[in-house]
């Protein structure tokens, strides 16, 4: 599995941060599940995974080249940040 300290995203061909990657996954999350958390989403494994495929398809990836616990971790970490800061 590829790995960089200085940024995560970046064997996956992804250049921003992990804190926008994430603004953008809740954005998206947003719009695809309304009303729904981050929290519940990983706990309905067939949802999470179309939520993910998503996300390959609007940064023009194959399915999978982002890796589902990358995307999930983005999103759950800007869940943590609260939503405040995402404004």
């Amino acid at each position: 599995m590829p790995s960089s300290r200085s940024n995560p995203l970046a064997p996956y061909g992804i250049s921003m941060t992990m804190s926008d990657f994430g603004r953008v996954c809740f954005t998206q999350l947003e719009e695809d599940f309304p009303g729904w958390s981050a929290d519940k989403l990983v706990t309905h494994p067939e949802q999470a995974i179309l939520f993910c495929n998503t996300i390959n398809v609007m940064f023009g990836k194959p399915l999978g080249t982002i890796p589902h616990d990358v995307i999930l971790r983005a999103l759950l970490a800007t869940r943590k940040q609260g939503k405040k800061k995402l404004a």
